[in-house]
């Protein structure tokens, strides 16, 4: 049900929060609004040298801040400035922890915690799971 599959439910409801992002891969992760960097903004990665690489790889640390360095193939249009602007005041807005592990949260319940209750009722909401009443089983028989 969530082995490997990028697309499954698990997958679907946790995102990275970043910490210190030595483990989140820079464009093919869930890690910055609700989908990959690579799916959002498939002309900016296909200017990216880098290809693969976790975010850690994608900037530098200067006098103690975190300062965005991703090396192009080829110089920008005039014409892709507005996107290549955007792209980079959105990446600007995460804040980057050398002192802080990367770390899974949960997006299927208010509290960013997984609980069996919250991923019951996503499998539920999707149809995966049918919800079943309890109260026909007959706790005599044993």
């Amino acid at each position: 049900m969530c082995g490997g599959n990028s697309n499954s439910w698990f997958d679907n409801h946790r995102r990275w929060k970043v910490g210190a992002g030595s483990n989140i891969l820079f464009w093919s992760d869930y890690w910055i609004g609700n989908d990959t960097l690579k799916k959002r903004y498939p002309r900016i990665f296909s200017n990216s040298v880098l290809k693969e690489g976790s975010i850690d790889k994608y900037g530098i640390w200067h006098e103690n801040q975190w300062i965005w360095q991703i090396k192009w193939r080829k110089e920008w249009f005039l014409w892709e400035t507005e996107i290549i602007n955007e792209f980079m005041d959105e990446l600007k807005t995460i804040k980057i922890d050398a002192c802080r592990n990367d770390e899974w949260i949960w997006v299927g319940d208010t509290s960013n915690s997984f609980t069996v209750i919250s991923a019951y009722k996503i499998l539920c909401h999707q149809n995966i799971l049918q919800p079943h009443s309890f109260s026909a089983f007959n706790f005599d028989s044993f």
